[in-house]
């Protein structure tokens, strides 16, 4: 009898465990926004290509800002960023007005407007609103200016593009605001300038200076909450103080690789032949193991994946079948 009143007493430990770890991910006041992320080459023939590309690529490596750890890019990829909400219980949330800001010293905004952007669509928190919201380039100069933080000056403006991200509970869902929102929002492609240099870093992120408060009433990021479910949609409350938008990991490092890392040369013996060919294939059938470095090496179509076309690329060099 002892013993089973210490299974049970056991089992209720670890319920409480659980309980108490799912209620720190995310307090029930709360708003938590992450990001994740995906590289891959960008494509010569324009942007429609790369998102077709980013949609068609089920094997991606994909980076959580949850991480922490610092993404390495190069010049001629794409980052699709990945804007996640995580809502508690208490907090009923309606539309959102986000700005997304990437380093502008290696990365450039797209140059398409509504096409680039990859709505949810079967989400409680759905882009309804796909016509609105656009790139950082085709934003008016009186929208940018105002959505930088006030107390930015102006070299900190010249150091920042953003995307806006303007979106609406799912209609199709429901009539009332909602609660407990676990979905990705939105995803939007950030080009690495072909001029980036090895070395230099930056990140993506939304800064808490724009935020919407009664101490930062100039702040233009919002995500509007109720005071219960039972509110419709036609109500609006900019913010509240009961409620907290958790921004402490939204945000994405990254650093531009070095031109140390010559591809293909997977063995580091300063040549490029059939050698690292073989452990490019091994690799990708899991005979042997790549360290970080020899794994950089080896996506030389830099697609973010080791495999079969790589080795062939490899040995195309090798043989003076291609030139790079």
């Amino acid at each position: 009898m002892k013993k089973i009143i210490s299974v049970l007493l056991v089992i209720s430990m670890l319920f409480s465990l659980c309980a108490v770890n799912a209620f720190a991910a995310v307090n029930s006041n709360t708003a938590k926004f992450t990001f994740s992320a995906s590289v891959l080459n960008a494509s010569s023939s324009g942007q429609a290509q790369d998102k077709k590309d980013y949609l068609n690529t089920t094997d991606k490596t994909v980076y959580n800002s949850t991480d922490g750890k610092t993404i390495t890019v190069y010049p001629g990829q794409v980052v699709w960023v990945t804007m996640h909400l995580e809502t508690g219980s208490k907090y009923y949330a309606g539309d959102l007005q986000a700005y997304v800001f990437y380093t502008t010293n290696i990365f450039k905004s797209t140059d398409q407007n509504n096409g680039c952007y990859i709505w949810d669509t079967e989400g409680k928190y759905s882009g309804v609103c796909a016509r609105t919201g656009a790139p950082f380039s085709k934003m008016v100069t009186e929208a940018i200016n105002i959505t930088y933080p006030e107390n930015w000056s102006e070299s900190q403006r010249a150091a920042y593009g953003f995307y806006s991200v303007i979106m609406y509970p799912n209609p199709n869902v429901t009539t009332t605001v909602q609660s407990s929102i676990n979905d990705d929002l939105v995803t939007f492609p950030v080009y690495v300038k072909a001029d980036a240099k090895a070395g230099d870093k930056g990140s993506i992120y939304i800064p808490v200076e724009t935020v919407t408060s009664d101490d930062n009433p100039s702040g233009r990021f919002m995500l509007s909450n109720y005071a219960d479910k039972g509110n419709t949609l036609s109500q609006n409350i900019p913010h509240s103080k009961d409620q907290t938008i958790d921004l402490s990991e939204a945000k994405l490092n990254f650093v531009v690789g070095g031109k140390s890392n010559t591809y293909g040369d997977v063995n580091s013996d300063s040549k490029i032949n059939s050698s690292d060919a073989l452990l490019v294939l091994q690799s990708s059938t899991g005979v042997v193991s790549l360290s970080s470095k020899q794994k950089e090496q080896a996506d030389v179509n830099r697609d973010s994946k080791i495999n079969a076309s790589d080795a062939l690329l490899i040995l195309q060099y090798a043989t003076g079948i291609v030139t790079k």
